[in-house]
């Protein structure tokens, strides 16, 4: 339900997201206990970019060595445990996520040990190699909540239910994606029906 005046809790919210640029870094620690105790069950609750794919994307692009240096071990230690075994690749679930809200680093936010850190799909294409160079990797600005995502997520998925081979689905979703454009509404029983 929309209000003209928005409610405090969620102006508390919003002022935090708007204000906090560096994620979860020193300014965590100064923020007020009342501001917290509204902040910390939204940040609990939308803990998926606290999922260790991200923060391995977010580290790997970051400008301090040191992390991106830590970013890149686990990259490297996760590849050779998926090579090393036939342990099936779960889907994520954001329960399983315990965020430390003390943390003075992003990196900082997850327990390394604790977590199934798998390397993130965005990085195959990079070597290990690649990887360690000592600049920063520059990643694509890609959506992570969008309706075209969502979309996409819906297309892949019912291709690759049809068809055998990511050459295969990929030529699907972008032969619906054209499909969608020529034609981009196909009637219904209302058109046919005479009122």
């Amino acid at each position: 339900m929309s209000r003209e005046v928005a409610s405090e809790p969620l102006r508390r919210v919003t002022h935090f997201i708007l204000n906090f640029t560096d994620p979860l870094g020193s300014k965590l620690n100064r923020i007020l206990l009342a501001e917290m105790a509204v902040v910390r069950p939204v940040l609990k609750n939308n803990c998926y970019f606290a999922h260790a794919e991200n923060i391995l994307l977010a580290a790997v692009s970051d400008s301090d060595m040191e992390i991106r240096r830590f970013s890149v071990e686990q990259i490297i230690r996760a590849r050779e445990k998926q090579t090393n075994s036939n342990i099936p690749v779960s889907v994520f679930d954001k329960k399983d996520i315990t965020l430390n809200l003390a943390a003075t680093s992003f990196i900082n936010m997850i327990d390394w040990d604790q977590s199934n850190v798998t390397s993130p799909p965005m990085l195959s294409h990079l070597s290990n190699d690649q990887l360690t160079y000592t600049h920063p990797i520059l990643l694509p600005d890609v959506p992570c909540h969008s309706q075209a995502v969502e979309r996409t997520i819906k297309d892949v998925s019912a291709a690759s239910c049809k068809v055998y081979g990511r050459k295969s689905c990929h030529g699907m979703v972008l032969q619906s994606k054209k499909s969608r454009l020529e034609i981009p509404k196909t009637d219904s029983k209302k058109d046919f029906i005479n009122s």
